[in-house]
């Protein structure tokens, strides 16, 4: 367990980060190096939303509700090459190929009704369709190439 953490995490465990900006803003990161959370902190102060231009977060900004106290988003792609790296130092032969900029999964939290506490989850479709054929091609190469359901396919 040990060493799959220090894998995961690196020798220093998890960096989590969090701080308050202002009166209505606090920021958190995780793994950020010093120059990066400056930036994020700057971006904060100055109310410049750095992501926010990024076309695939703002599709999936746009499927979620605008009324909101908290969002997070999550690059499952990212995360999926990086396990991938991870498979292959153990030797596994783990390669596939993912698109580029696949917008992340989104997720927010709201008031509603004054004491009532909403969540709500987006995932994008092209991104689990990309990650699913990433997960096959994945299985197809561990089976040395052979379809799913032997000769012919399912």
């Amino acid at each position: 367990m040990q060493q799959m953490m220090g894998v995961m995490y690196g020798p220093g465990g998890i960096n989590l980060l969090t701080g308050q900006v202002n009166d209505k803003l606090a920021v958190t990161s995780m793994g950020v190096n010093d120059e990066g959370l400056k930036t994020l902190i700057a971006s904060a102060k100055a109310n410049d939303d750095k992501l926010a231009h990024s076309a695939a977060l703002a599709a999936t900004k746009k499927s979620l509700p605008q009324m909101r106290f908290a969002e997070m988003y999550v690059s499952l792609d990212q995360i999926a090459v990086t396990l991938a790296s991870y498979a292959k130092a153990f030797g596994m032969p783990v390669n596939f190929q993912v698109p580029p900029d696949l917008a992340p999964i989104g997720m927010t939290l709201a008031t509603e009704g004054g004491s009532a506490l909403k969540g709500d989850c987006f995932v994008p479709a092209q991104t689990l369709q990309s990650l699913i054929a990433a997960g096959m091609q994945t299985y197809m190469q561990m089976q040395g190439g052979q379809q799913p359901g032997g000769p012919g396919g399912l």
